[in-house]
């Protein structure tokens, strides 16, 4: 009788992949050349497994002896054999017929593994260069506005709402702005046009990006309350007339000033805005924290953004709102597609990790489901509901007691002298990296 010629689930190669993962029962002439990679991660339950020999590059992870975090360990040990280019993805068709139930979780992981790190890739590809300039024009102001995580007990009894710029914003904001005045409200930069068109001021307001200016997110004479920034973010935010502090994150240049005594922030940027607001809000103590505009889905039309949004600085405008997009499950869906899976994935770990006391109130009528979150759709929210005033985050928060004076003198003792416009002068990548390794005496911040 004629044996089936075997098919593949899915077979994905890249050219220059380096490192190889693979899933499922696989016939023995289908395996791929272990000779090919460096490392080829193999998935599948133990009974499945039909070589007498295993190549010396492959790593055998029996599901059925495993754990998630050795899962998590493997996959990226295998992404990291190469930092420009994704390994290959072999998934064999058995997985639907065997266990496909425990299959479809290790694909998830996959996925979100693959999509978190080409995200990053992407990023760093992108707003690299602009994100290191402006990192290095920052650098007094970051060192002299680190953001301290003391807050006074009055900050933690207060409630906040967090502001994003999902298209649910558009039905959500007439009860975000019945209850303005017993919330703190905190924004994401992409926000502000559609808060300030609706004639709600925020508290305080998030710009993390390299490619967001103020001079493109604030409408004019707006008032945007306490700023929380990254070192990365664009030079003029710092003209905006407001107590600004600034949030580590994954940096180099902060890394090595790290090294030299100058401590990163205890509460960090994650991820996105939104996320990192959240992150604030509950690093903080914030009892109750209502999320508005936090979709993390594609709404039915398509988009992926409130209404008012300027797409031409988003970063989800990098995005094909139209194109194939995973499917999670939704608040009032069995399932919505979002383009955000790896950031829904870490903001749901972010709120599972909270104080137990702490409260989070999803406040939307469609969108990905957010674990952890109470769902409360608009209609249900009134200022009744919410308890409390909005304060002055700035009259709460501290920064790290280091003097201008005192950056500046290390700073100086520590590199070489340069002409402002040298900085303007920087064409390429390699000239950035030349012009970091020629001012800091210590050439591994040039990495």
């Amino acid at each position: 009788m004629k044996k089936n010629k075997f098919e593949w689930a899915l077979d994905t190669k890249r050219e220059g992949a380096k490192s190889c993962v693979l899933v499922g029962k696989v016939p023995k002439g289908e395996i791929p050349d272990g000779k090919k990679y460096k490392l080829v991660v193999w998935f599948l339950f133990k009974k499945e497994l039909n070589l007498k020999k295993i190549p010396h590059s492959f790593h055998v992870i029996y599901l059925d002896e495993t754990s998630t975090d050795i899962i998590d360990q493997e996959l990226t040990t295998t992404i990291l054999q190469s930092l420009t280019t994704l390994p290959d993805l072999f998934i064999s068709n058995s997985i639907l017929s065997f266990k496909t139930e425990i299959y479809n979780l290790i694909l998830d992981k996959i996925q979100l593994h693959f999509e978190t790190t080409q995200r990053a890739r992407n990023t760093r590809q992108e707003e690299g260069f602009l994100a290191q300039s402006n990192t290095i024009k920052n650098l007094v102001d970051y060192l002299t506005n680190r953001l301290k995580s003391n807050p006074s007990n009055q900050v933690k009894a207060i409630s906040a709402a967090i502001v994003g710029a999902g298209p649910s914003l558009d039905t959500s904001l007439p009860v975000l702005k019945s209850i303005q005045e017993h919330v703190t409200i905190i924004a994401v930069d992409s926000s502000l046009s559609i808060l300030a068109e609706a004639g709600i001021r925020p508290d305080a307001t998030v710009s993390i990006d390299a490619e967001k200016p103020a001079s493109q997110c604030v409408p004019k004479n707006m008032e945007i309350g306490t700023l929380f920034l990254s070192s990365k973010s664009p030079e003029d935010w710092k003209s905006i007339p407001s107590k600004r502090y600034y949030l580590s994150g994954n940096s180099l240049t902060e890394d090595w000033f790290e090294k030299q005594g100058y401590c990163k922030t205890t509460i960090k940027c994650t991820q996105n805005c939104g996320i990192t607001a959240i992150n604030i809000a509950l690093k903080l103590g914030l009892s109750n924290v209502y999320l508005f505009g936090m979709d993390n889905a594609i709404d039915e039309d398509g988009s992926g953004h409130a209404s008012n949004v300027n797409l031409e600085i988003s970063r989800g405008s990098k995005h094909n709102p139209k194109g194939k997009h995973p499917k999670v499950i939704g608040n009032y869906k069995d399932e919505v597609k979002t383009f955000l899976k790896a950031e829904l994935h870490a903001l749901s770990e972010l709120i599972g990790n909270r104080l137990k006391e702490q409260n989070i109130y999803n406040v939307i009528d469609r969108g990905a489901k957010i674990e952890g979150a109470v769902l409360v759709h608009p209609d249900n929210l009134s200022s009744d509901d919410v308890e409390g005033k909005n304060i002055n985050l700035a009259d709460h928060l501290s920064t790290h007691s280091t003097s201008k004076e005192e950056v500046l003198g290390f700073i100086r003792s520590h590199t070489r002298k340069i002409h402002p416009q040298t900085l303007n002068d920087l064409k390429t990548a390699s000239d950035q990296r030349g012009l970091i390794a020629s001012i800091f005496q210590n050439k591994s911040l040039a990495g």
